[in-house]
């Protein structure tokens, strides 16, 4: 397959990652060294790209690469931080006699990816039962580490997914459950909890989903943020080539369960769009008018759009389309009335929220 011409750069390299065939060397054929730079690092992928073009022997005019080097080490300081502060939680909660789900982060790094620092991460996501939770919020106050509440949420366990806590070693979400959105999907810890695999990060006990529930996972998180960062559909395409063979079933009752089948179809439009990369199941059963809504979102998750995060990062937009993204036209209503109570109380308080962490 050739280069397709328009087609953003990044997105040539980061198709270049999973495959070794033509559309792999098209990632040294770059004409615009200026906008891969930019895309790159605003995706907080310069590590992956420079090690890519790399292994591929292209030259970067020396410009270029030294501002793709520059913010690749920075990259990597702050997965060697994230590392650092998630073996410190992992010692705490295993002396409450706590093993946790890890969630994306650098637990995913270092399973699907061929250098895990050169993933992007900013934080920690730890998953425990709710009959867990006291007791993990004890240990990673004893780390030195404070909650960070949010002001748009009035009460934290029954409106969000996560416990946020920051610190001098970094910000940790300590979830209760996998996910909340979409007006009233969640995907819980009692539903992953029969399936979780035991394993280890840097020697230390963890616990992961299986392949079936952590796609179900990730996609919902990227659709979620509506696709802000790349990385995010890149994590996507490399579990499912490191598990080709995934149990279809499990999936579909996954993604039922928690509606989640709207987030799952979104997810496989943007992969495909972007890495040319598609889900292996679509969970049956379509809402009343989930056409129409589909061919709106494909309007809009256009390559150009993707690798630009102007979608994505408009806070009116972003936000109907994640409405958008529920199972049931009920939910669609209340995703928008809880939306506006979080603006508004944030509003109230003066505080606009950050991007999203990786």
């Amino acid at each position: 397959m050739s280069r397709v011409p328009g087609t953003p750069a990044l997105l040539t390299v980061m198709r270049g990652v999973l495959r070794s065939t033509e559309e792999a060397r098209a990632a040294l054929m770059v004409s615009d060294w200026d906008a891969l730079v930019e895309d790159s690092i605003r995706h907080g992928l310069a590590a992956l790209v420079l090690g890519e073009l790399e292994r591929r022997g292209a030259s970067p005019p020396r410009a270029h690469r030294d501002r793709l080097a520059q913010a690749a080490r920075q990259g990597v300081v702050r997965a060697l931080r994230v590392r650092e502060l998630l073996c410190r939680c992992l010692r705490a909660l295993a002396e409450e006699g706590i093993i946790p789900v890890l969630l994306k982060g650098y637990g995913l790094a270092v399973r699907f990816y061929p250098d895990p620092l050169a993933r992007p991460c900013s934080d920690v996501d730890l998953l425990v039962s709710p009959d867990e939770l006291p007791r993990a919020e004890r240990a990673l106050t004893g780390l030195g580490l404070r909650h960070d509440g949010d002001p748009g949420i009035t009460d934290v366990y029954s409106e969000h997914h996560h416990v946020a806590f920051t610190g001098p070693g970094g910000a940790v979400d300590l979830h209760f459950r996998a996910f909340r959105g979409f007006g009233d999907a969640s995907l819980t810890h009692a539903q992953v909890a029969p399936m979780l695999q035991l394993g280890e990060v840097e020697g230390l006990a963890a616990r992961f989903l299986v392949p079936e529930d952590e796609l179900v996972y990730l996609s919902a998180h990227a659709a979620g943020h509506v696709f802000l960062r790349l990385g995010w559909l890149l994590d996507i395409a490399l579990l499912l080539q490191r598990h080709p063979a995934l149990d279809v079933a499990r999936v579909e009752e996954t993604a039922t369960q928690a509606r989640l089948r709207s987030a799952l179809r979104v997810a496989d439009i943007a992969l495909g769009v972007a890495l040319h990369v598609r889900l292996p199941v679509m969970p049956a059963g379509m809402a009343p008018g989930d056409g129409v809504r589909m061919r709106l979102l494909e309007r809009l998750l256009t390559e150009q759009q993707l690798v630009s995060g102007r979608v994505a990062g408009h806070r009116v937009l972003s936000f109907l389309l994640r409405a958008l993204m529920s199972d049931r036209p009920l939910a669609v209503g209340l995703h928008v009335v809880e939306g506006a109570l979080r603006a508004g109380r944030r509003a109230i308080h003066g505080r606009v929220l950050g991007a999203p962490r990786a």
